[in-house]
């Protein structure tokens, strides 16, 4: 077993590439990953993924569990009382983990109770209108919007949503004011736009399905660059802003605050091999998922940045989950 962990060291980064000396660490024999969401969703899929190519890299037996419930508070307590000994994870949305400290007043766990190992996957979303809609460009809806406030309803995935708080990032941005219609999960949403029934939804690269029906029009992009599917619709940045207005669901991997250095860095070291594995980045990308990785320290930093940025947006509206 020394001798994998030492090649999982060694081999963590590229072929020719400089790497970093990362200590190697002793990991359980059974590695658990908690997934706070239902068995066959995407992040259940992305999950299981995961967890079978990394069980190979990191000599354990790596398994997931699924403990859906209350915006992945469920998950994320369930994990932040674990023992901080690299045996059990979580793998969730920044975004959420982020903000549900401010969507509820009291949490079953401390705010600082998880600590972040690497990013693993990134979904942009996409503002998307009505076919129908008397708006064909971003600008139109914009003009359109700050002359009618409230007329454009707006559906997400919930109150509190990374696609909520986007729509409110997006109101504030322009000057303008959209009604909020929340569903139980995304799915309910994008039938009711592709029914007419509502006007607007911000939504991921699942878009793409739905284009050639002629039935939606999908005005900008979150991204940082144009979605080689979509050359015509412009990001945001190309639109003047400067600051991620559409929210990216991007999924991290977590362990309980208390894990040491070593054992973060040999998690790290093993998700970056993965993520490099030519297989697995046509398996994500087949998901229409942009496979990501990043250091603990940036996931620490940039979940602590989000929640700074949203806690403002979340006190003005009055955003609750409680």
């Amino acid at each position: 077993m020394t001798t994998r962990r030492t090649l999982l060291g060694l081999m963590a980064c590229l072929p020719g590439a400089m790497c970093p000396v990362v200590a190697v660490a002793q990991l359980p024999g059974v590695v658990s990953i908690v997934v706070p969401a239902a068995t066959g969703g995407a992040l259940d899929n992305l999950t299981r993924l995961v967890a079978q190519k990394l069980q190979p890299v990191l000599g354990s037996t790596v398994v997931v569990e699924n403990r859906p419930g209350a915006n992945a508070v469920v998950g994320t307590t369930y994990v932040s009382k674990a023992e901080p000994n690299g045996g059990l994870l979580l793998l969730a949305d920044r975004t959420t983990v982020a903000v549900n400290p401010l969507l509820y007043s009291k949490l079953p766990y401390d705010a600082n109770a998880i600590t972040g190992i690497s990013d693993i996957a990134k979904l942009d979303f996409f503002f998307v209108v009505r076919s129908g809609a008397p708006y064909k460009t971003w600008e139109e809806m914009v003009a359109f919007a700050r002359a009618n406030p409230g007329k454009i309803s707006v559906g997400t995935p919930g109150t509190g949503s990374a696609p909520h708080l986007s729509m409110e990032l997006v109101g504030r941005s322009i000057g303008a004011k959209f009604t909020h219609v929340p569903y139980r999960g995304m799915g309910p949403a994008v039938n009711d736009i592709l029914g007419g029934n509502i006007d607007a939804v911000i939504m991921g690269p699942e878009v793409w399905q739905h284009i050639s029906g002629g039935r939606i029009r999908v005005l900008a992009s979150g991204a940082e660059k144009r979605a080689p599917l979509l050359p015509d619709t412009p990001t945001l940045r190309e639109l003047g802003f400067t600051e991620p207005l559409l929210l990216p669901t991007t999924f991290a991997l977590f362990a309980p605050t208390g894990t040491s250095d070593d054992k973060l860095n040999t998690l790290n070291a093993a998700v970056r091999k993965v993520m490099a594995d030519p297989d697995m980045i046509a398996r994500f990308e087949a998901l229409y998922v942009q496979p990501v990785t990043s250091s603990p320290a940036d996931v620490q930093k940039d979940v602590a940045q989000l929640r700074d940025r949203m806690g403002k947006v979340i006190r003005e509206v009055g955003v609750t989950l409680d």
